[in-house]
């Protein structure tokens, strides 16, 4: 791996780590969340901690038929992306807010009135809310710490999009603040481990098939898998049926999470697993579908982001025949039609290759492997469990948590020797020497015992009550828990403002409120049934 480079920190960030740590002090760990590091458009005023705001439309869909699950999620994909465009309009100061907005805002309207077409055309209903849902706003946050400089390239080791070092805490500083000093991913009772690995196979990818089935690259950050070796955008239940898997006991389940990348400047010499945005035109379901030249949206690609022409600033004006044209290489000479408009399945698109490592959406450094990676199945609750269902979906935390907010954030941050002290929601912890950086997360454990998944991917899946049951309608099921260990560069620790980051959609400015986790149970029968026994029969299995 490449070594990152290091630097001292400056007076000014040392006072500002200081005042971070006392107000962490006083709240329990639930200190303000900082501010970006980087200067906005010249209109928007100097040095605001600013992003882009968008209602997630993701969340309102209780309900999405299973024959247009996949067109939904590809326009769920597609508002994602308008959002990297205009955020990536806006923080490079090519046009200024309120000219983003305005052109992100019609986009949407028109994408947004899309999934409804969907839904009413498989006989759902689409929710009441959704088409209010189109308009974006700046999101600027009062409470932060002002952070002057920070630019792009300037000494202080930033990303042009986050974190900052106010986004870091000494974790000898922080009271503690776990009830009952419980090491989150303990459990009581039974347990069953599973055994995967920690993706020493180098299986990465910028997909994310629960949340963008069908949608090649739609996670906008890179992924880091164990188990089931086959989960790509394509993925299907028969095609993660018939796969390899790195875990043990013909385990085919699929995990997976955001890297984690040493903030060392470097782009990541790993091939990262189609990252080439859009794909196949086909398998996005087309210019039409995606939003290209009929509705004249402009997202077949990151151009506009990346140095293309005027992708989605006409949003009505011929964009299927002009986007692109001038972006060298003619990638949108006919955007929005057939293949050309998603990328044709071509090796790269605006300069950008499948193996980037994540810089097409903005995540650079090196790529940090855990060092232990424990996958382990626990008694959540106070029930009994039984068996999950095969090919269950949870998504646990929130990827865009910092603008969203935290009712779904599940980010819990620690130090190795701190875990049953020490919990971080919305703050990356500094480790002692020696110490390993921990992220660890807790699943849902309450199913509603009918159902795989559901249209927000929320649904069908639940915490358990106060008293330790699952809410009415639900049943507990064996509780995943992750606990990933990594060993940060010391020198990152020591010298660096901000030593890492987690991957995120660039607009959240890699926020570590935003941490989530992934996971698709593809468990055989009988495997799961023994996980069931060790868990209510209070066995360490």
């Amino acid at each position: 791996m490449m070594r990152p480079k290091g630097h001292k920190r400056s007076r000014t960030t040392n006072k500002t780590i200081a005042i971070v740590a006392a107000l962490v002090i006083g709240g329990g760990g639930a200190a303000a969340v900082a501010a970006s590091a980087f200067a906005g458009s010249e209109d928007d005023g100097a040095l605001a901690a600013a992003t882009i705001d968008c209602p997630d439309v993701s969340l309102a869909l209780n309900e999405v038929p299973e024959k247009v699950k996949q067109p939904v999620g590809q326009k769920l994909a597609t508002l994602d992306q308008q959002v990297a465009q205009a955020y990536g309009k806006w923080h490079t100061k090519e046009v200024e807010s309120e000219e983003a907005l305005a052109t992100l805002n019609q986009q949407r309207t028109e994408t947004i009135r899309g999934i409804g077409q969907d839904l009413q055309n498989a006989g759902a209903q689409a929710p009441s809310e959704m088409e209010s849902m189109s308009q974006c706003k700046m999101k600027q946050d009062p409470n932060s710490l002002a952070q002057q400089g920070g630019a792009e390239g300037e000494e202080g080791g930033q990303q042009a999009t986050g974190p900052v070092a106010e986004d870091f805490v000494d974790i000898t500083q922080v009271e503690a603040n776990v009830e009952g000093g419980e090491n989150p991913t303990a459990g009581e009772g039974g347990s069953f481990t599973t055994e995967c690995g920690k993706n020493d196979e180098q299986h990465f990818n910028a997909d994310n098939v629960i949340a963008a089935p069908g949608v090649k690259a739609g996670a906008h950050h890179v992924h880091d898998y164990v188990g089931n070796v086959d989960t790509t955008f394509a993925s299907t239940d028969e095609s993660l049926a018939a796969a390899d898997t790195t875990c043990a006991k013909g385990d085919q389940s699929t995990h997976y999470w955001p890297v984690i990348r040493s903030l060392d400047g470097q782009q990541d010499e790993v091939q990262i697993e189609g990252n080439e945005r859009g794909g196949d035109g086909a398998e996005q379901g087309g210019g039409a579908e995606q939003g290209g030249g009929e509705e004249g949206q402009g997202d077949g690609g990151l151009e506009a982001q990346w140095g293309g022409a005027d992708q989605g600033q006409d949003a009505g004006a011929d964009q299927g025949a002009d986007q692109g044209q001038d972006a060298g290489a003619d990638q949108g000479a006919d955007q929005g039609q057939e293949n050309a408009g998603q990328g044709g399945g071509e090796e790269e698109q605006d300069g950008i290759d499948d193996g980037d490592g994540g810089q097409a959406d903005g995540n650079i450094g090196t790529i940090l492997q855990p060092a232990s990676a424990t996958l382990k199945f626990i008694k959540g609750g106070s029930d009994d469990v039984v068996a999950a269902p095969r090919f269950l979906r949870i998504i646990t935390g929130d990827a865009k948590s910092f603008t969203n907010g935290d009712a779904n954030a599940n980010a819990s941050w620690s130090c190795e020797g701190f875990e049953d002290k020490v919990q971080l929601k919305d703050k990356y912890p500094v480790c002692p020497e020696g110490a390993q950086t921990i992220r660890t997360f807790k699943f849902q454990n309450c199913w509603d015992g009918q159902n795989t998944d559901s249209g927000n991917h929320r649904d069908h899946m639940s915490f358990q009550e106060e008293d330790g049951s699952c809410p009415d309608g639900f049943q507990a099921i064996p509780q995943l828990t992750h606990r990933l260990a990594y060993d940060i560069p010391q020198e990152n620790l020591l010298n660096a403002d901000t030593p890492f980051a987690v991957d995120s959609f660039e607009e959240q400015l890699h926020k570590p409120i935003t941490d989530h986790d992934d996971f698709i149970n593809v468990m055989p029968e009988d495997l799961m049934n023994e996980t069931v026994g060790c868990v209510n029969d209070n066995k360490k299995c």
